[in-house]
């Protein structure tokens, strides 16, 4: 005979829970917790690490004035060949 679930059970078995009171709910559920808390942080890094040196060459081209022939940096890519110079 075929065992009738619930969606409560459908909602735990999805979830990787057990009902078996062992405590291997709460192991998987620190190490997703440690999973998703790394996976942020690296995201965060990463963000950081390309977001930076963009925005310093944005404003390093908004600040160089407005009029023809001022400037110092003729684009985004010539703004780090100057920073790195």
């Amino acid at each position: 005979m075929a065992a009738v679930t619930t969606a409560a059970d459908n909602k735990r078995t999805a979830a990787g829970s057990s009902s078996d009171g062992n405590g291997a709910t709460a192991t998987a559920s620190s190490q997703s917790s440690l999973r998703h808390s790394i996976a942020g942080a690296t995201a965060g890094c990463m963000s950081s690490l390309i977001m930076c040196p963009l925005d310093v060459a944005k404003t390093k081209l908004q600040n160089q004035g407005a009029a023809v022939g001022t400037g110092h940096y003729r684009g985004t890519i010539g703004v780090f060949l100057a920073c790195l110079a």
